[in-house]
């Protein structure tokens, strides 16, 4: 395989698959659950699944660098080793289908009178030219990205508490309950499980292994930083009880900022949406590919990709309430993801095992 991709682009790859989400989505759901003591959900979530994502993929490279497709067949059997995977595979278009649906969301709050079908035919347009293109491509594009992505990010925290009073005694209570920390890092847990379950896909491009594993946990807690400083400007600036029931409290904290400076998150998100869903619909037509044996992966994008935009019109008019995608999401996690990956990574280290 001639395509290869150096660890700075992985490092970029691991902020790409979580960030742009992540500060846009989550935040209420954390500070609803654990209010000033959500950073403490964040780090518990991004440490356990930091090191589930540092074994699986070390074991799944010490094993081959064949693609899991491949790694799953040559341990379960040709015919076992795809059935296995078939749910995986089901959650990931699912996964697409959703990233297609949310794009607009925060489009639509701030331009109320858009029209969603133009804006999801115009993302699925650039998604399908960024996946056919292939991973050298997506790689760079998403290294310039998700530099401006963090970037703007950075600018935004940096510039709010220059108008605005940070009162870091709205943080208090800090009281650690572990239950809800538990609940508060379920939904960022399930993003950061995206390391695993998107990145072990990518295995045979990686030059060279340990420092691709290294520099994928490093974008982990760069992720873990930004994220719980910025629940904890939101809950110092804005106050538990309003921060928790904003649907879009990022966007609200940029407004505060100074002016101009809420362009910056309209831009993160587009941005954001459309480097993520390329790697996604990249991974997953890659996997279709290799679930059924086709040599050109590219014949496989457009098709998919008008399926995704398909699906997601046909669904437009079915209306799912945050709460309602929250326990999907965690259930996925629970039900489908997390068996999958602890099934393989299990199997990884018999295998590796029995070859000393």
């Amino acid at each position: 395989m001639s395509e290869k991709i150096s660890e700075l682009e992985f490092f970029w790859l691991g902020i790409a698959v979580i960030l742009p989400t992540i500060v846009i989505t989550a935040p209420n759901i954390v500070i609803q659950e654990c209010g000033g003591a959500g950073w403490a959900s964040i780090i518990a979530a991004g440490l356990s699944m930091g090191l589930l994502n540092h074994l699986f993929l070390t074991l799944g490279c010490n094993f081959s660098n064949k693609s899991i497709i491949a790694d799953s067949k040559d341990i379960f059997g040709p015919l076992l080793g795809k059935i296995i995977l078939i749910p995986y595979i089901l959650v990931l278009i699912m996964t697409n289908i959703m990233l297609l649906i949310f794009s607009t969301g925060y489009i639509t709050f701030v331009m109320e009178e858009s029209s969603i079908i133009v804006f999801w035919v115009a993302i699925s347009i650039l998604v399908a030219y960024l996946s056919s293109k292939g991973i050298e491509v997506i790689a760079r594009s998403n290294s310039i990205g998700s530099l401006i992505l963090l970037l703007g990010i950075v600018i935004i925290l940096l510039t709010t508490p220059l108008v605005v009073s940070l009162k870091l005694a709205r943080l208090k209570p800090l009281v650690f309950n572990i239950k809800k920390i538990i609940a508060g890092g379920l939904y960022p847990a399930r993003l950061f499980f995206y390391h695993s379950v998107i990145l072990i896909v990518l295995k045979p491009y990686f030059i060279d292994k340990r420092r691709v594993i290294k520099a994928i946990g490093f974008s982990n807690l760069v992720i873990q930083m930004v994220f719980s400083i910025l629940v904890i400007f939101l809950v110092g600036i804005l106050g538990r009880n309003l921060a928790s029931i904003l649907n879009f409290s990022f966007h609200n904290l940029s407004d505060l900022s100074l002016s101009g400076v809420e362009v910056i998150t309209f831009v993160i998100w587009i941005l954001g949406n459309i480097l993520k869903m390329g790697i996604f619909n990249f991974v997953t037509v890659k996997l279709i590919a290799d679930c059924f044996e086709l040599k050109d992966y590219k014949k496989v994008v457009i098709p998919f990709t008008i399926l995704i935009l398909t699906l997601t019109i046909y669904s437009s008019d079915i209306s799912l309430p945050g709460l309602v995608t929250k326990y999907f999401v965690i259930g996925v996690l629970t039900t489908v993801s997390l068996p999958t990956i602890l099934l393989l990574t299990l199997a990884y280290a018999i295998a590796n095992r029995s070859r000393k």
